[in-house]
């Protein structure tokens, strides 16, 4: 975005995301955001795919080249509230909120964890 969030592609934007600027507590961000809501009920339909982007250097004039990734904001409580406080505490340089969820793919895999299992 190199510091202008004015121009957002149009693919983009076909897509359903939007872009803005939050300013909070003196910091401001640049959000990429989903905002279609096809059935009208209040709820976007598929939140997948925020970035949260800082602007806004530490009196230091640094922000630290971190991005705090969190893949499963919609069925993991509180993740999301975590990676703001972290992007917030650390003065990162991104957040990614990608809404995936662990049992997307039914598939096998070797990597399959065994989370509270217990024997």
């Amino acid at each position: 975005m190199n510091g202008n969030c004015a121009n957002l592609p149009q693919s983009l934007i076909n897509e359903g995301y939007i872009l803005g600027t939050l300013t909070e507590a003196s910091k401001t961000y640049f959000v990429l955001a989903t905002f279609q809501d096809n059935d009208s009920d209040g709820i976007i339909d598929s939140p997948l795919g925020t970035v949260i982007v800082n602007q806004t250097p530490d009196p230091d004039g640094k922000i630290n080249d971190i991005s705090i990734d969190i893949p499963y904001t919609l069925h993991d409580a509180l993740t999301s509230e975590q990676g703001i406080a972290i992007l917030k505490g650390t003065n990162a340089r991104s957040l990614v909120l990608s809404g995936g969820h662990r049992k997307m793919n039914a598939a096998a895999s070797t990597c399959q964890g065994k989370l509270f299992e217990t024997s």
